[in-house]
Parts: C-alpha cells; structure tokens; sequence
C-alpha cells in the first residue's frame, strides 16, 4: 500500500509510515483515533468506510433542524 500523505511504500501492518510519519488510518488499533482526531481529508483517502457514521449523524442534524424551522413558520403563519 502507499501512503496518503508522501505515496511511499508501507506494509498493511504498519501503524504510520516510516518515511513521513502520517497515520496508516486502515490498521485497527488507529481506527478509534482516526474518528475523534484525524483530519476529514486524510480519513477519506484512508478510509472511507469511517466516515458513513458521521455522515447519519450530520443527515440526522439537519433533518431536526429543518423539522424545526417548518414547526415554527406553522405556528407564526397559523397561529
């Protein structure tokens, strides 16, 4: 596999890359702190997979907020 960060050569079992430093996102034991810390892009070339949690969450937000604004222009233009 290559490197996300300086496309070098590194072995699926390497944490991060030997050369550059960046963080192999697809090893298991970095998979925790590629969703709290890592930065979008470097997940998205990594690993996409990670990112369909955040994505429900974000279609979740909107959903409420948009239910929101339709109750209260019903209220104000209604009642």
């Amino acid at each position: 596999m290559k490197c996300v960060r300086c496309g070098s050569e590194m072995k699926e079992v390497d944490r991060c890359c030997l050369k550059c430093g960046a963080i192999n996102y697809k090893h298991p034991l970095n998979e925790k702190f590629a969703k709290e810390y890592a930065l979008q892009s470097e997940i998205i070339k990594a690993n996409p997979k990670l990112l369909k949690g955040n994505v429900k969450i974000l279609y979740l937000l909107i959903f409420l907020l948009l239910t929101g604004i339709i109750i209260f222009l019903t209220i104000k233009f209604i009642g």
